[in-house]
Parts: C-alpha cells; structure tokens; sequence
C-alpha cells in the first residue's frame, strides 16, 4: 500500500510535540504509514498563513483517524488471509488424506488376496506331506520291527561300565 505524506504548518511547539506523540502513536499500531508532521517555517510573504493551534490539532486528529482506518483495513486483510489459508490447508489436507486411503486400499487388495486360494494350497502341501509320511512307513516298517526285536531278544552279558573292582 502506498503511504500519502502531509505537510502540516503548525504555529507552535507545543503542538509540535503533539505531532510527534501522535506518529509514534501511529507507529506503534503495526501499520508503515509515516507523516511528515514537522514544523515549517512559511515566510511572512507567504500567500498561506500559517495555520492555528487548532487547525493543526484538527489536521492531525484527521491524519490519525486515516491511520487507523487503515489499520482496520490492514487488520482484516490479515483475518480474511488467515482464514483463507486455514481453508486451503484443510482442502489439501482433505486431497492428501483420501490420496492415502486409496493408496492403502490398493496395497490392501495386493497383499491380502483371496482366502480360498491361500486354503487350497495350504491343503495341497499338507497332502503332499501326509502322503510322503506314508510312503516311509510303509517302506521302513518291516526293518524297524526287525531291529527292535534284535535288541529286545538278544542279552549281553557284562558289568557296568561304571562298575569298579575294589
């Protein structure tokens, strides 16, 4: 925004030092607006004459009322952006949050797959194993029985292998 500088004539110094009161004042709200309020000599052929106390303490009541209406404009650009903001944030927040679901419904249907194809080929190996089982038993079980009888029937006579003559 652009600032207006005002040249304001004022007769005494006291009202000088009000000026100065009053651009701190201006100052101190946050906005960047800055009045020339100095005093200025006019020359005594000057076709203006030097205003009054008064018009000068009117002149600057006026400059700070312009102060603070644009403090006020100021004040709510800075509201409207803020909500404008809060409002693309939780648009975006919002897009990203459904990006995500998708993302995850889709790793869902790749990893989780079907549950009858996971319990057909569970029953497939456990077949396949059964039967494997079987086969050995069939094939090593006369051989098993013929060594356990061996060592059953069969005695050795012999001391202990603990045991010590005294």
């Amino acid at each position: 925004m652009r600032t207006r500088r005002r040249d304001v004539t004022l007769a005494t110094n006291d009202v000088r030092i009000i000026a100065r009161r009053r651009s701190t004042a201006i100052r101190s709200n946050g906005c960047s607006i800055l009045y020339d309020l100095s005093l200025r000599h006019d020359s005594p052929s000057s076709a203006d004459p030097p205003f009054s106390t008064a018009q000068g303490i009117s002149a600057l009541l006026d400059a700070e009322k312009e102060a603070s209406k644009i403090v006020a404009k100021a004040r709510e650009y800075r509201t409207q952006r803020i909500k404008d903001a809060r409002g693309e944030a939780s648009k975006e927040i919002e897009e990203l949050k459904a990006k995500k679901d998708a993302e995850f419904k889709e790793f869902e249907g790749q990893h989780s797959g079907d549950s009858s194809t996971s319990q057909g080929a569970l029953d497939k190996t456990t077949t396949d194993t059964l039967a494997k089982i079987k086969s050995s038993f069939e094939q090593n079980k006369s051989s098993v029985v013929d060594t356990l009888l061996e060592r059953v029937v069969e005695v050795k006579a012999a001391p202990h292998r603990n045991y010590v003559k005294v």
